[in-house]
């Protein structure tokens, strides 16, 4: 998907005012994406478990579309803002970066934000985080 087109969505969904609009954007949305690729990622890497980094709108659309897909080990949010550390979304932890490369560099990681990718990327890199698990 491309940037602009990742800007609208998020734009739509910001505007949306409550959790059933919300719940009905992302089954919509799901619609437009392919099904999981089967490869070494999804048969050997994902169910160690996933972190999704980014507890925003995004990284909630992206654990939505895990569990339309069956898909419900998802054991971490990792967020790079503090006030976000040690909270829940989705009644899932929020950890920091920092504990993600002492206790997690093991697991996937699938980055969930339109803004910050490159940088996020570059980050999970340079704590030793595999390239072939982001």
């Amino acid at each position: 998907m491309n940037v602009h087109f990742i800007a609208r969505i998020e734009k739509m969904y910001k505007a949306l005012q409550d959790d059933i609009s919300r719940q009905l954007f992302n089954y919509r949305l799901d619609a437009f994406l392919p099904p999981p690729p089967n490869n070494n990622l999804v048969d050997e890497i994902l169910p160690k478990g996933l972190i999704l980094y980014g507890a925003g709108w995004a990284g909630v659309i992206n654990l939505n579309i895990l569990k339309s897909k069956g898909f419900y080990n998802v054991i971490y949010f990792c967020d790079s803002a503090p006030a976000k550390w040690g909270t829940e979304v989705e009644n899932i932890s929020v950890i920091s970066p920092k504990e993600l490369m002492e206790k997690h560099r093991d697991k996937a990681v699938l980055v969930s934000t339109t803004n910050f990718y490159a940088e996020i990327h570059g980050s999970l890199i340079n704590m030793c985080v595999a390239s072939s698990k982001i």
